[in-house]
């Protein structure tokens, strides 16, 4: 290891806590009180209408409020015309980031299994965002040779991790300029990069982390929140 600060990077480590007087179990429960708080975070259920899928709940797979915080601070400051997202799930980051940009701004989704796609489209119609949001089901190296003649100013990838590295070759090809934005969600997914052997979904996810490290076309930046977000920038 090259720096010895592998204690002094989370905030709930104990470098960051040591001030902290009350229970120490507390902590992590009292900091996101404080930063939701301070950020006026909404529970997207609050924020939006929404129909839920009984197989999963919003806290297993849609993005976090936190990271939806993210996304609309990205959006305020690049202020894109062209979003691409793979990976709708129900629908909750296409609306925030649809919510984030101006009239101008088209939202592209791609969701590749059939009852997440029905769910997203009725989320997107209630609640008024059917017109600025495509949605198209399928897999996304299909539904990207659709997209070849776009360019897109912010792309968020959630899609297929085995497939990860393809994915984003693909759009690396055709749909990337200068300055684009793009964010890559459960960049650690689950803790599974660390594993000397991980799975096809972890193998996918550090395939894509080598490939982005040895590149040359990117500014980026590693957030460790949650499970990873990576931020990059075309040069």
């Amino acid at each position: 290891m090259q720096f010895k600060y592998n204690k002094l990077f989370l905030s709930n480590q104990f470098f960051f806590r040591k001030f902290f007087k009350k229970d120490k179990l507390l902590f992590e429960k009292k900091l996101y009180a404080y930063i939701e708080k301070f950020l006026k975070l909404i529970h997207p259920k609050k924020k939006f209408k929404l129909k839920i899928s009984n197989r999963f709940s919003l806290e297993e797979m849609a993005s976090p409020p936190l990271a939806l915080n993210l996304y609309e601070f990205i959006c305020n400051l690049s202020k894109p015309k062209k979003v691409l997202e793979i990976g709708t799930f129900v629908g909750v980051s296409a609306l925030t980031l649809a919510r984030a940009t101006d009239n101008k701004c088209k939202i592209f989704t791609i969701e590749k299994f059939k009852e997440f796609f029905e769910i997203a489209k009725y989320n997107f119609k209630i609640n008024k965002f059917d017109k600025k949001i495509k949605i198209y089901n399928g897999d996304a190296i299909n539904i990207l040779k659709k997209l070849k003649k776009f360019k897109f100013d912010l792309i968020f990838l959630d899609g297929d991790k085995g497939k990860y590295t393809e994915i984003f070759k693909i759009i690396e090809k055709n749909n990337i300029k200068k300055n684009s934005i793009i964010i890559v969600d459960n960049f650690f997914f689950h803790g599974d990069v660390l594993n000397r052997s991980p799975s096809d979904k972890g193998l996918g996810v550090k395939k894509l982390a080598t490939y982005i490290s040895k590149s040359k076309k990117y500014n980026l930046t590693l957030l460790p929140m949650y499970d990873g977000i990576a931020l990059l920038q075309r040069k």
